[in-house]
């Protein structure tokens, strides 16, 4: 759902405290999906301290709450070109998940665990932009009266190489505003891709109490972790280390 508050243009000539109260209006959409997410494991005692587990499954991560919001624009920016859409059709991350790991327990608390993991990953998003006159964003609820600002308004004028007026609340002439209606404007929204991201990797990890050493290091311990990972596909992520 979408709360909006379109102004009301019987305000465009009246003065603070004499003006009509702002609707708020309330915009829902439904978007329904399904998936099949199958999962299975086994973990075998090979030995009564060393374990061996095996799992495979089928998860999915939904898109940002912020993007899947009911149809709507955000034109905030103060140059008045730019602006984004939500998309509620987006649908969640399909990911298809190996792990094999080994486990060594040292006693009580202590253990070391060795696990190898890979993962396909499908159902990224990515940010797509489009141009688009300024008029055709009347139909999420932007236009000259509704959700601009007066800095965005004068910005508008000068786009279309015409003088701003000294009031910027007066609907422009209708010579102007045709003019206004047709600059560009670029719109960008997260959409689904089709590519697929690989992700594998080894993970060890290793925790131990020191008093196995001498009683004098009771309470103290080591944990430490350690996890190499190598990605190949597309949406590869920038910039992430190895490990």
């Amino acid at each position: 759902a979408t709360l909006s508050a379109p102004a009301d243009p019987r305000n465009t000539a009246l003065l603070d405290g004499g003006r009509y109260p702002t609707p708020v209006v309330e915009s829902l959409t439904t978007t329904t999906y399904g998936n099949f997410l199958p999962s299975g494991s086994v973990a075998y005692n090979l030995r009564s301290n060393l374990l061996a587990r095996a799992s495979m499954s089928k998860t999915i991560t939904r898109a940002d709450p912020t993007a899947l919001r009911a149809l709507s624009a955000s034109f905030t920016d103060p140059s008045a070109q730019n602006g984004t859409l939500t998309n509620p059709d987006l649908k969640p991350y399909e990911s298809k998940n190996t792990d094999l790991g080994l486990e060594w327990y040292t006693g009580r608390e202590g253990y070391v665990a060795l696990a190898w993991f890979k993962k396909g990953i499908k159902g990224f998003t990515a940010n797509r932009s489009f141009n688009v006159p300024f008029s055709s964003l009347s139909q999420y609820g932007v236009d000259w009266m509704n959700g601009l600002t007066r800095d965005q308004r004068r910005a508008l004028y000068l786009r279309a190489g015409l003088a701003a007026p000294a009031d910027l609340d007066v609907l422009p002439t209708a010579g102007d505003l045709a003019a206004i209606n047709a600059l560009p404007v670029t719109l960008s929204q997260t959409q689904n891709t089709a590519d697929k991201l690989y992700i594998k990797g080894i993970e060890l990890t290793v925790q131990q109490p020191l008093d196995i050493l001498t009683s004098y290091l009771r309470g103290f311990g080591v944990s430490a972790n350690y996890t190499k990972v190598k990605q190949s596909g597309a949406n590869v992520a920038i910039g992430v280390p190895p490990y």
